[in-house]
């Protein structure tokens, strides 16, 4: 494994959500106020992200992610509510430097950057969501259905 691959930690929010209904608020969102610039200031983000992954500085790397959460979380109600604000607050607190919810937002998985040795106070602060192990893969996107049937018994 890589060293960036030993620092993430994904978990699985055990929320599921509509992806359109939160893209389509996203959109109405972008013509109010600043929304746009932090648009731009996302994507300019992904450059130094990269930058940071260039020059293997993986806590900068982790700087940026946490600066991109604030920045996706603020351009609607919808990315992420009280719940999902609280696990990303847990995380930081726990060690984490830097973390993303992803895809549209809303629920799902939430991807967490974290030294080792921060990583079972990680795991224990959020002992609460399901921990799934990734690797990477050159393969290309594949799609994966999480099924959480623990709400059946």
């Amino acid at each position: 494994l890589t060293l960036l691959e030993r620092r993430l930690l994904l978990f699985y929010t055990r929320r599921q959500r509509d992806a359109n209904e939160i893209l389509s608020d996203h959109a109405a969102q972008l013509d109010k106020d600043d929304k746009f610039h932090i648009q731009e200031k996302m994507v300019s983000l992904v450059y130094q992200a990269q930058d940071a992954l260039y020059a293997n500085d993986l806590d900068g790397f982790a700087a940026i992610l946490d600066e991109n959460w604030q920045l996706k979380s603020s351009l609607s109600e919808k990315i992420a509510d009280t719940s999902i604000h609280q696990i990303y607050a847990k995380a930081r607190a726990a060690g984490s430097l830097g973390g993303k919810l992803l895809g549209a937002g809303g629920g799902g998985f939430m991807l967490f950057y974290c030294h080792e040795e921060k990583q079972q106070e990680l795991r224990k602060a959020l002992a609460e969501l399901r921990e799934f192990e990734f690797h990477f893969d050159s393969g290309g996107t594949q799609i994966v259905y999480a099924y959480d049937a623990s709400h059946l018994s």
